[in-house]
């Protein structure tokens, strides 16, 4: 469904009619509570003073991470399968602290917020979304709270905004081609159109942000690339490399998975596998506390179909579920790290 500026009053309109979702957010107003908890935007120098525990804690419901990652899941939603980033995070706290005061440094411009070397800690790197949420939460005003590349982009073309829109707003902000650009680059360049889209329409002018993006996803969602799901395989692309790992071509089946599993083992927080084996659960493994921990592939987590109780991490290529169910393992997806 594509949609041209001057045929948008009528989905405007019909949108939110009795302001339900408006006056739940306003209600709610967690991204004022997050940023009244963690004020380094205002006072960057108390990011210094960020303890481990206050970044993240197993089983704490107050820590930084868990706010952006549930607290705040009305406010952009991040797909993270694993505790892993975070517990990476807190292994190099005072390298995660550097790029948090370029997170909030009004002072640099959007794309070097995320541009910024957020690989250096495992897990963060790829198409950077722990880092874009962070950045929108210090930087509301400024972008949306749409951190899929893919998903920006298909709601620029669902809006009118041409690919030779995009490539022309390219080449105004950084002299070079959009498919050229770093992961930082293309964000602000889609979040640039999207916004001067809103501001064209008076009746949204003085929509925040966050309403505006779920106005996007309350009409345009249909047609999102879907997460891959054994029946949507196929749409899965097959030509990215995965050389550096030995593969040349994304996981495709159970052994594939475990294959990469056991290259990516170490990266992942899993030090030692001390079993492999046929039956349930797959792999038993020693993980970087020392702990022993069961573990079960699948090429999708939807794939997952046995007792929970019987291991604790589903490993798999593509997390394919938007929400874990309460009982199921948490879940590592292999592809959101690589």
């Amino acid at each position: 469904m594509l949609i041209l500026i001057e045929n948008i009053n009528e989905l405007i309109k019909n949108f939110d009619v009795d302001f339900r979702r408006k006056q739940n957010m306003q209600r709610l107003n967690l991204l004022a509570q997050f940023r009244k908890k963690f004020p380094f935007k205002e006072d960057p120098s108390s990011i210094d003073q960020l303890s481990p525990a206050l970044l993240f804690k197993e089983r704490t419901q107050d820590s930084f991470f868990y706010w952006l990652q549930y607290k705040l899941k009305e406010s952009g939603h991040i797909f993270v399968g694993t505790k892993a980033p975070y517990e990476t995070a807190l292994t190099k706290i005072d390298r995660f602290k550097q790029l948090l005061k370029i997170a909030v440094d009004d002072t640099k411009p959007i794309h070097e917020k995320i541009d910024a070397a957020w690989q250096d800690i495992s897990f963060f790197g790829g198409d950077k979304h722990i880092a874009k949420k962070i950045v929108y939460c210090y930087n509301s005003e400024k972008v949306t709270p749409i951190f899929k590349t893919e998903e920006l982009e298909h709601f620029c073309e669902q809006i009118g905004i041409e690919e030779n829109r995009i490539k022309d707003e390219s080449f105004e902000k950084f002299g070079k081609d959009y498919d050229v650009l770093s992961v930082g680059e293309k964000w602000e360049v889609l979040n640039t159109l999207l916004l001067n889209f809103k501001a064209k329409i008076p009746e949204m002018r003085n929509w925040d942000n966050l309403y505006f993006t779920r106005f996007l996803y309350h009409y345009f969602k249909k047609g999102i690339p879907p997460r891959a799901t054994e029946a949507t395989s196929r749409m899965i692309p097959q030509s990215a490399p995965l050389n550096k790992w030995g593969l040349l071509f994304s996981p495709r089946n159970h052994e594939e998975v475990t294959y990469l599993f056991a290259v990516l083992h170490r990266e992942i927080g899993f030090p030692y596998i001390t079993l492999i084996q046929k039956e349930y659960p797959d792999i038993t493994a020693i993980d970087s506390k020392g702990e022993t921990k069961r573990i079960e592939i699948e090429l999708y987590a939807s794939q997952f179909d046995h007792d929970p109780s019987g291991c604790d991490y589903i490993v798999c290529w593509e997390n394919d579920k938007e929400e874990k169910p309460a009982k199921f393992p948490e879940i590592i997806a292999l592809k959101d790290y690589l």
